[in-house]
């Protein structure tokens, strides 16, 4: 059962990344640098959390643990620490490029677990 739980847990999270990817137009891996007219994406799945990337791609070593069993897999949970440094990163870049618009949708949005109380606050009348 738990191995089952881990198959379409990992299923979910490739479906969920090749979603964000079609939505992200920007998308531009960490080696390479930021293009010349970038669209901040703010909708769809950005409209809760600013990296649901790096939160499917977490959550999805954790599936592959599930589903093999394979202790190695659960090496994979270091990386978190290294996509937080990196989320900060791109955070302090994009503050450079777009300003009050980026700082404001910080305030908004949670990096990789939506902000409850906002999401709250902004459906109440």
């Amino acid at each position: 059962m738990i191995n089952w739980i881990g198959i379409v847990g990992m299923w979910m999270c490739y479906a969920i990344g090749a979603w964000i990817l079609m939505y992200n137009v920007n998308f531009t891996p960490c080696t390479e640098p930021m293009k010349a007219r970038y669209i901040l994406a703010t909708g769809d799945p950005y409209r809760y959390i600013r990296y649901p990337i790096y939160l499917s791609e977490s959550l999805g070593t954790v599936f592959a643990f599930l589903a093999t069993g394979v202790w190695v897999n659960v090496f994979g949970v270091v990386s978190w620490f290294a996509l937080i440094e990196q989320s900060k990163a791109e955070e302090a870049s994009l503050v450079r490029r777009f300003g009050k618009i980026y700082t404001d949708y910080i305030k908004k949005t949670g990096r990789f677990l939506p902000k409850l109380h906002t999401e709250l606050k902004n459906n109440q009348i």
